[in-house]
């Protein structure tokens, strides 16, 4: 999951905040469930590994200035910079919902 502020310039690391506390790792074969608390208990991470505990002020702007809620998959060298299978794989989203 992540979080994207309204007018990021994709410069300024605190405007993109990633739920990498729950996320799938590895990613196997099966469904699943993610349940994600948008606080800043649980440590959201930035684009730099800042966490929003230590930077509540500006995961709380991002969230309450947020223009996309999301998902996207990665790990390594950037939360969103994609993930490789080695054989045949496909992700179908069957839900989706922010409350």
């Amino acid at each position: 999951m992540y979080i994207q502020e309204k007018n990021d310039n994709w410069n300024t690391s605190t405007k993109r905040w990633w739920a990498t506390f729950n996320s799938p790792h590895p990613i196997q074969a099966g469904e699943y469930e993610l349940d994600i608390p948008l606080d800043n208990s649980a440590g959201w991470t930035d684009v730099t590994v800042h966490n929003s505990i230590n930077n509540s002020t500006d995961f709380t702007d991002s969230k309450v200035n947020a223009e996309r809620i999301g998902f996207t998959f990665g790990g390594g060298d950037g939360y969103g910079h994609g993930v490789y299978a080695d054989g045949r794989a496909r992700f179908v989203v069957t839900s989706f919902k922010v409350e």
